[in-house]
């Protein structure tokens, strides 16, 4: 199974996203950031690297409906869960999950993510532990 540890939106310009996300891997040191990319968003990725930032990319293969069937099934079956507290806006996570249609073009970064964090983690490369989420891959 596999806990949701935490989520952070932002919609900023890109030195600020790469601020959030060296802050990211420093309080979370062990945990790897997946991506599905495409086209330009490679470049993206060399140049968050060049600045220290390392994601895993995966290659955007079909759509985004299309990849998010399997983290479906999973959610859907309870192998995917949030905590029953939380500090970050799981509300408005749950609410943008919920409105996701794969569609292009729609509000998704949220799925967007949390389907490139279950693939990369059921590929078995990555995970981390958390306090409280001792002996549980979270993400």
């Amino acid at each position: 199974d596999i806990t949701i540890g935490r989520v952070d939106r932002i919609r900023k310009r890109s030195p600020d996203v790469a601020a959030k996300l060296r802050d990211v891997q420093a309080e979370w040191p062990s945990a790897e950031i997946f991506s599905y990319v495409s086209g330009g968003e490679v470049g993206t990725v060399n140049l968050l690297a060049d600045q220290g930032i390392w994601l895993t990319p995966m290659p955007a293969r079909y759509n985004k409906f299309v990849r998010a069937q399997n983290t479906a099934a999973a959610w859907q079956s309870g192998r995917i869960g949030v905590p029953a507290v939380a500090s970050w806006d799981m509300r408005g996570f749950l609410m943008r999950l919920r409105s996701f249609t794969g569609e292009e073009g729609g509000i998704d970064d949220e799925a967007d993510a949390l389907v490139s964090g279950f693939d990369g983690l059921m590929s078995g490369v990555g995970g981390a532990l958390a306090p409280g989420f001792y002996g549980k891959r979270c993400m």
